[in-house]
């Protein structure tokens, strides 16, 4: 039984779009790439990266479809249109996803290496002579993604073109960063707030148990209704104070000022 082979999934389609990219920065490479008319409301399909190799011995069109995981792989009806649009028609998927023997006769088979540094070729793609819908694909890049340049202005130089993708890969690893400071700062805040939270939480229950140690001296049960709890309460402070409430208490003590103050005044000295 053959081993299967380790798999390494990207973070996304763009990691492999990249790949590809640079594979034909020599050439014409056109990403997400319609074969009908751009815009309004029609619906038009799209290939996920489409190339013209920089030779006339043959001309050579190829479309690429990138899947990143094999449901999708399974569930797409739809490539067999694309084989209309180009000379050569891959997927393109991580190292190991799916093995050639799944890829369909008339397509070929690209794995991106672990490390996602280059493409590999695992099943060369048959080649179609005069695809019928090239001249509508081409119509569109011809239309909406090219800038005709002077025919001896030469090449775009092989140096500009791997400075701005190192330019890009630079701007991307600084976006990470900032994404990963952020995250750790708003992470910071989060344990931040649930610590204190947690240390409220320790101090109330302290002072419930306070509580409860002192219901327990008094003979107060925690666990009777609110009503009988607030009268026993009512009752065991009675207790504390001689048998009277702390109102009949104050009261008491007005009326004997008053009593006094009327003594006073008739000038009888009160009995001893």
């Amino acid at each position: 039984m053959a081993k299967a082979l380790p798999i390494y999934l990207p973070k996304d389609a763009n990691e492999v779009l990249a790949l590809l990219e640079a594979k034909h920065h020599e050439g014409v490479f056109v990403p997400e790439c319609k074969f009908g008319p751009s815009g309004g409301y029609e619906s038009t399909g799209r290939l996920d990266a489409w190339a013209m190799r920089p030779t006339w011995s043959p001309v050579t069109t190829i479309g690429y479809e990138i899947k990143v995981s094999v449901s999708d792989f399974r569930r797409d009806g739809k490539w067999p249109t694309y084989l209309d649009y180009c000379h050569e028609f891959y997927f393109v998927v991580p190292w190991g996803l799916i093995d050639k023997a799944e890829c369909p006769e008339a397509a070929g088979l690209m794995y991106a290496t672990k490390n996602l540094s280059r493409l590999i070729t695992k099943k060369k793609a048959p080649r179609r002579e005069s695809p019928v819908g090239l001249v509508d694909l081409m119509t569109y890049v011809l239309m909406w993604r090219t800038r005709v340049r002077s025919e001896y202005g030469g090449r775009r130089p092989e140096q500009e073109f791997w400075r701005e993708w190192m330019a890009r890969k630079e701007e991307d690893r600084v976006f990470g960063y900032d994404v990963a400071v952020w995250l750790k700062k708003a992470l910071k805040q989060k344990l931040e707030q649930d610590q204190e939270e947690r240390w409220k939480l320790e101090n109330r229950n302290s002072q419930l148990a306070n509580v409860q140690e002192l219901c327990d001296q008094v003979g107060l049960d925690l666990d009777d209704p609110p009503w009988d709890l607030e009268g026993a309460a009512r009752t065991k402070l009675i207790e504390k104070l001689g048998g009277q409430s702390p109102r009949i208490a104050r009261s008491i003590r007005a009326l004997r000022a008053k009593v006094d103050e009327l003594l006073e005044d008739l000038g009888v000295e009160e009995p001893a």
